[in-house]
């Protein structure tokens, strides 16, 4: 498996993303990773679903986790949101540092990034989270 070569870099906007240096991939658009996450997965996804009562999310890739901690600011009050995150890499501590420091609710950033991987854990009232490394929720069968 190829070694996490995992940078910060600051967006046109000022924000950070994450930058794949193996792959050459952001893990946000250039254009900025919040203004990408409120359009996208805010206004077109979680903003769609307000009529359900609870509602279950699957992110694939945990990135920075900025979808899970927009979707935790944005919710509606008496929604209940189950979410599961899927992650191959998870983010070093220094970059966790980094990045935080762009958030307004650094504390929500943080917190998010020390929950415990691989159980449901009640991460904010109301918000079930659970992050899996991918290698460990996807078991490969073996052939006899």
């Amino acid at each position: 498996m190829k070694s996490q070569k995992l940078q910060a870099v600051v967006t046109p906007n000022g924000s950070l993303t994450v930058f794949k240096e193996d792959l050459g991939t952001l893990y946000h658009s250039v254009h900025g990773a919040r203004q990408e996450s409120l359009f996208i997965f805010i206004r077109n996804g979680l903003k769609k679903l307000t009529h359900l009562p609870l509602i279950h999310i699957l992110e694939i890739g945990f990135e920075t986790g900025l979808n899970a901690i927009l979707s935790f600011l944005k919710k509606v009050n008496d929604k209940i949101i189950e979410y599961i995150l899927l992650e191959l890499y998870q983010l070093s501590t220094e970059l966790i540092h980094k990045i935080k420091k762009q958030y307004i609710h650094e504390d929500l950033f943080e917190s998010l990034h020390n929950s415990p991987w691989d159980i449901a854990t009640k991460w904010q009232p109301d918000f079930k989270l659970t992050n899996r490394h991918i290698m460990k929720a996807i078991k490969p069968s073996h052939a006899s």
